[in-house]
């Protein structure tokens, strides 16, 4: 299997080198305010590359960012990977791209979670780009969307995770605000570094969810986190979502279900408690 990536050094991309060192990169020529540019020289690199598949983690990630700057989202979630997913399909590459629960509303959450079968309703301009990136995405004849749930694990490198803040503010004896009203189905980083090797390897088609089995509010998650790292849980401040700034506005359960994914890839994901002891004791 040879793989090309974009985005390595976002946390999900630097989780998949960790796997596959040998995967060659897709990188930026350079940068426009945090989007990177590609020149002609990407096609090349493609075309040139005897890859089976591209891996496109790349993406202006920041929803406070795109919903200041929508033609950057634009730019940076829509465009490119319109570049991207044309390349792959005119060379019939895998092409394995990296979406987001937040193309779901939230309000109205199955007791299961939601599936692959449910309609997106986007709320956020970050996430309205990364549904429309979708859709193009579907054009492609051989690829895999992958809507990943919220990701943690060693926050280490420069791009840590949810993780990165809050051990920043617990090391420093600094309170933070969990919201006790947003829901979340978590996975821990390393899963879905290897769900999206295994199924570019498989050339799986069609659309996966990616989470963990647990549903969990912010606040059980930063318990979590604590009692995982060694702080106290009286850190942790319970507040409500709707008490904070709504721009972009914050969806109350995005929880997913996964089971077609898990199934299709033949493991389970770590528990929520082993996946934070695993980072809190990684290592290189």
């Amino acid at each position: 299997m040879k793989i090309l990536l974009s985005g390595a050094n976002g946390f999900l991309g630097s989780a998949i080198m960790r796997l596959s060192p040998c995967t060659k990169l897709i990188r930026a020529s350079s940068t426009s305010e945090g989007i990177p540019i590609y020149s002609g020289d990407i096609e090349k690199l493609i075309r040139g590359s005897n890859a089976t598949a591209i891996i496109h983690c790349a993406a202006l990630s920041s929803a406070a960012n795109c919903q200041a700057d929508p033609t950057q989202a634009q730019a940076g979630n829509v465009e490119l990977t319109r570049t991207l997913a044309k390349l792959a399909d005119q060379l019939n590459l895998h092409f394995v791209y990296i979406s987001t629960d937040l193309v779901f509303d939230g309000n109205l959450t199955p007791p299961e979670g939601f599936t692959e079968g449910e309609i997106p309703e986007p709320r956020s301009v970050y996430s309205c780009t990364k549904r429309a990136a979708e859709e193009l995405v579907l054009h492609n004849r051989s690829y895999s969307i992958l809507r990943i749930s919220l990701l943690y694990g060693p926050a280490t490198g420069d791009s840590r995770g949810v993780l990165g803040w809050m051990l920043d503010s617990f090391s420093a004896g600094h309170p933070i605000n969990a919201f006790h009203d947003e829901v979340r189905t978590p996975l821990f980083v390393e899963d879905a570094a290897k769900v999206a090797l295994l199924v570019a390897d498989r050339r799986l088609q069609g659309i996966f969810h990616v989470s963990g089995r647990e549903r969990v509010n912010r606040v059980e998650f930063s318990e979590m986190v604590a009692v995982a790292y060694g702080y106290p849980k009286q850190l942790i401040q319970s507040v409500s979502r709707l008490t904070m700034g709504q721009d972009p506005p914050r969806s109350p359960d995005l929880s997913l279900n996964s089971n077609k994914l898990w199934k299709a890839v033949g493991f389970e994901p770590v528990s929520l408690k082993r996946g934070l002891y695993e980072s809190a004791h990684f290592t290189r």
